[in-house]
């Protein structure tokens, strides 16, 4: 066979083919054409329907109608229950938080008592010395400890009670005395024995105060008054 008897028969099994092909595309594009679309079948079916019973339909739509309901009432029950578990997860959160923040700082509450009668003891000692000129250098070497103390309790947060003239408060202050007294309101604060301390919203160590207190009188009903008047 000649060259040219060759190159005819590749152009031939070329053509075929690509004519194959064509006709494959063809009959694709007429089965793309030819499915139904879903929501016209949809239709179409409820037209057959109502073509051959209403009550069928108006069951149909009322049953679906109620099945759309229930769903909507089980979703926004889910909802509902899904927001109140977040809800109280998150308080649970929050409650772990204040919780361990608390344990931190009972803890550090723990620590400052141990230090408070050291406390005590030293300003006690700085206001003796102060009462003597002639022991300057021990009075400046004890108020640089106090100073000291002072500074680390600062640094800890603790803050002082000192409540001098004040009207007297359970929460803070604890009565170690009290002393008749006219002048002054009934529970004033006239002597501070002892300071006390807080820590954030804890009372480490309430205030020992002595507290003022009015006579008490004794009262006659007035029907002994008039007994004794008849007497």
């Amino acid at each position: 066979m000649s060259k040219k008897d060759d190159t005819n028969e590749e152009l031939i099994e070329v053509d075929v083919g690509e004519e194959l092909e064509s006709e494959e595309i063809l009959e694709q594009n007429a089965q793309e054409e030819s499915a139904p679309d879903p929501v016209d079948l949809f239709r179409s079916k409820i037209q057959m329907l109502i073509a051959q019973d209403l009550d069928v339909v108006e069951d149909m739509a009322v049953d679906l109608y109620t099945e759309l309901e229930e769903t909507k009432k089980k979703r926004d029950d889910y909802l509902a229950t899904a927001q109140r578990v977040q809800a109280s997860f998150e308080n649970f959160q929050k409650q772990q938080v204040r919780q361990q923040e608390w344990n931190k700082i009972l803890t550090k509450s723990d620590i400052i008592k141990k230090f408070l009668t050291i406390y005590d003891d030293i300003e006690r000692t700085k206001e003796k010395l102060s009462q003597h000129p002639d022991v300057k250098k021990a009075q400046e070497a004890v108020s640089m400890v106090f100073e000291s103390l002072k500074t680390v309790f600062d640094n800890l947060g603790l803050k002082l009670i000192n409540p001098e003239t004040e009207k007297f408060n359970p929460k803070y202050h604890e009565a170690i005395h009290s002393i008749e007294m006219d002048d002054k309101e009934d529970q004033s604060i006239i002597e501070v024995s002892s300071r006390g301390f807080t820590l954030e919203d804890l009372v480490v160590r309430p205030a020992k105060v002595v507290i003022s207190r009015k006579k008490q009188v004794k009262t006659i009903k007035k029907s002994q008054e008039e007994n004794e008047n008849g007497e």
